[in-house]
């Protein structure tokens, strides 16, 4: 996957990359090296509806780890944003999906990121 990123980044375009991974992988990458900068956005939920809305996910959408590991990764991120204020939290619990997404399309654009 980030070797695809990296060719897009060395273009000069930024690249938005959605999904569930462990941030510590990225860094271990030799090409995360090629990324001029890293930004970070979690989508959260509270545990009981997170685990509701993956039973319901197609088989072949369904994230590769277990809901305790996905609840790992989330920690690692809220413990993380003491650290870096440049990630970016949406609990969408309470929100629509045209909420969320309004939300991470202004955060994108205040990175210089054109969303087309």
């Amino acid at each position: 996957m980030l070797r695809f990123v990296k060719n897009i980044s060395q273009c000069g375009w930024p690249c938005v990359v959605f999904g569930w991974f462990d941030p510590e992988m990225l860094s271990r990458s030799g090409e995360f090296r090629y990324l001029s900068e890293l930004h970070i956005c979690e989508l959260i939920c509270e545990a009981g509806l997170r685990a509701d809305r993956m039973a319901q996910r197609a088989v072949w959408r369904r994230p590769p780890g277990d809901v305790e590991e996905i609840d790992s990764v989330i920690d690692y991120f809220l413990d993380k944003k003491d650290e870096s204020p440049d990630i970016l939290t949406i609990d969408t619990a309470q929100k629509s999906i045209e909420s969320s997404v309004g939300i991470l399309s202004s955060w994108l654009r205040a990175r210089g990121v054109t969303l087309t």
